[in-house]
């Protein structure tokens, strides 16, 4: 059983090194190639060098060395050494150019595994998040090391080699015995980068954490809070905290991994305390010729260097290959791979109003891996060109529902039907094409203007224009829109309103038959949300519009309203009726109204009201309605 776990463990390491090599050669083959080349004509150059030596001093030895021999073996000599140095510059050019590529290989492939995920649960589950910030972390240098360690190994075993070929051609259990130690020696050393690896991966969470609390107190997102409240010390003692859990964790660890170092060194003295007391012996008594004695005593110094050096690169190779093992896993996951029901082609045909619905919720549930319920049984149906509110209190699931209709995630129960399709059938890029977004939690890109709204896309100035014109943003700005914006690169920080209407223009530019629309107001002041939503009702005459609003007096522009509770829909009908028949409803109504209206300015509105025949509801409509904001401004 033991054999057979070793075997699976031998033929595992051999694929990942097999993947590595292919994801290497991959970056530039010719390079590769030419690389290779010039290693092994390396390799063996210092074996070359000790024969040249070996010979001169046997020559000398027996007198048949004469001037021209001298000067032939001695050109050789010089020759093989001015060859080693020489190659070596080209060496480190090719190395580096080559790690340059490979790690510009790695992460490209990084970049475009993650984004073929589609869904959002992989970067929610805490221990695919740690791997991928792991590989993400390394692999700014572990292609480098690499090449570089890769290189050193075969340089290094062609040294040895070629020096344990003249040992054997002399004294074969000498050759035996170096290649045992060598052996030991690799296989602690691989234990050692082995288990420095697993160290790794164990405390992966709390170096995170120690990073994140670190990242805290210099993110000016959270610079007035963290001032105002005084939570620098906390910080401190957490960040502090943690260290010392890790340090008193790690240093047991590194003290064994000394202790386990020495045992290749014990080796390595022994091993050559005996081979070296054999040649002195040997000569003592005649046994070994003098060209013998300096060959197997340069040997033995060449190897005693080449041997060490190999023995520790072959141990960091092995925690290289650890992490192309998980770079591997990452590659090769299911995650972002499409579903295994047949994919279906996503019709364009544009659905009337009155027609087959366009998006159908059918008996839908879905619950977070913490086990949190957010959706319950909500069946509902959506027709081309309608205006959809979702409103509720917070938690209520409003902004899952926008999530598992852009399919960041599978519903539970149930099934969500795109014109009659299953959502799970269509391929969700081009899902995705028909829907521009505006998220609450909307990413501030350190990006361009023009960058930050075209997003990847083909740019055309006058729509860019058009769409800034229409959220009413401008920056007085000499680039236009090539202004950097953000900080973190040293662009133009904007308000939170402004990077609102930057979301907002992004979706407009995008101009996709489904607007989704998360909390597209929260940072507007009350003028501007009117302006964009009359914009935005302009502009969606021919669209299906899904919106997520707790200003309840934007739900006027909704031809239905959903009204969510716990997950559950509640009711379904338009502003007016469910005003009149949601008590929940009227109850949010009600309570956003008396943030507007004094208790003297209701009376007042009453009478008012009695007087001229109107109500008070219409009254505290017009002052919510965000399309009558001036005359609801005058009316109080």
């Amino acid at each position: 059983m033991q054999f057979l776990k070793l075997v699976g463990k031998a033929r595992e390491g051999w694929q990942t090194l097999a993947f590595a090599l292919r994801e290497i050669c991959k970056a530039d083959p010719k390079t590769c190639v030419v690389l290779a080349t010039l290693v092994l004509v390396q390799g063996i150059l210092p074996a070359l060098s000790i024969a040249i030596s070996s010979s001169v001093i046997s020559n000398f030895a027996v007198g048949h060395v004469t001037e021209a021999s001298a000067l032939i073996l001695s050109l050789q000599w010089a020759g093989a050494l001015a060859l080693y140095h020489l190659l070596s510059p080209w060496i480190l050019f090719l190395q580096s150019n080559l790690a340059d590529r490979s790690v510009f290989m790695v992460n490209d492939a990084i970049i475009k595994k993650a984004s073929a995920i589609q869904e959002l649960g992989p970067f929610e589950d805490p221990a695919f998040h740690n791997d991928l910030k792991l590989i993400q972390a390394q692999s700014a240098h572990k292609p480098l090391n690499l090449v570089v360690t890769l290189v050193g190994l075969v340089k290094d075993g062609l040294v040895s080699l070629s020096c344990l070929a003249l040992l054997f051609s002399s004294i074969s259990w000498i050759a035996v015995l170096v290649i045992a130690c060598t052996y030991a020696q690799c296989r602690i050393f691989a234990r050692i980068h082995q288990n420095s690896w697993k160290e790794s991966l164990g405390r992966s969470q709390e170096s995170r954490r120690m990073n994140y609390l670190a990242s805290l107190s210099i993110q000016k997102e959270c610079a007035k809070e963290i001032r105002c409240f005084n939570m620098g010390p906390f910080l401190q003692r957490e960040h502090q905290q943690l260290f010392k859990t890790v340090h008193n964790r790690v240093v047991p660890f590194r003290l064994k991994q000394v202790a386990t170092s020495y045992l290749p060194l014990i080796l390595t003295i022994l091993g050559g305390f005996c081979v070296f007391f054999y040649v002195v012996r040997s000569a003592v008594h005649g046994e070994l010729s003098i060209g013998a004695i300096a060959l197997l005593l340069q040997s033995l110094a060449q190897l005693h260097l080449s041997v060490g050096a190999f023995s520790e690169e072959y141990g960091w190779m092995n925690g290289h290959l650890l992490f192309f093992k998980k770079y591997r896993e990452f590659l090769q996951s299911s995650h972002g791979a499409q579903p295994k029901t047949p994919s279906q082609p996503l019709r364009t045909v544009k659905l009337r109003r009155g027609g087959h619905p366009f998006i159908q919720f059918q008996d839908v549930s879905f619950s977070y891996p913490c086990g949190k319920q957010a959706i319950s049984n909500i069946s509902l149906e959506i027709h081309a060109g309608q205006r959809i509110a979702l409103v509720g209190p917070n938690g209520s699931g409003k902004s899952t529902f926008i999530k598992l209709l852009c399919g960041f995630y599978r519903a539970e129960k149930g099934v969500i039907l795109i014109r009659g399709k299953p959502l799970d059938t269509i391929p969700l890029e081009k899902w995705r094409a028909e829907i521009s977004p505006v998220f609450q939690d909307f990413f501030q890109y350190a990006l361009s203007l023009r960058q930050n709204i075209v997003m990847g896309n083909e740019v055309g100035d006058q729509t860019v224009d058009r769409v800034l014109s229409q959220v009413d943003l401008s920056l007085d700005s000499t680039e236009g829109h090539d202004q950097l914006l953000e900080q973190t690169f040293g662009g133009t920080d904007l308000s939170k309103g402004q990077w609102q209407k930057v979301a907002l223009a992004r979706a407009l530019y995008k101009d996709a038959p489904l607007y989704l629309l998360d909390e597209p107001n929260s940072f507007l002041d009350p003028l501007s949300e009117a302006e964009v939503f009359k914009q935005f009702a302009a502009l969606s005459a021919a669209k299906t519009v899904v919106f997520i609003t707790h200003r309840l007096g934007s739900v006027k522009l909704a031809d239905q309203v959903v009204l969510l509770d716990q997950g559950r829909m509640t009711d379904v009908g338009t502003h007016q009726e469910l005003v009149t028949r949601s008590k929940l409803y009227n109850s949010l109504y009600t309570t956003q109204a008396a943030q507007y209206f004094s208790p003297e300015q209701q009376f007042a509105e009453k009478v008012d009201a009695c007087t001229k025949n109107t109500s008070i509801k219409d009254l505290v409509d017009l002052q919510f309605d965000p399309f009558n904001q001036a005359q609801g401004q005058r009316a109080i």
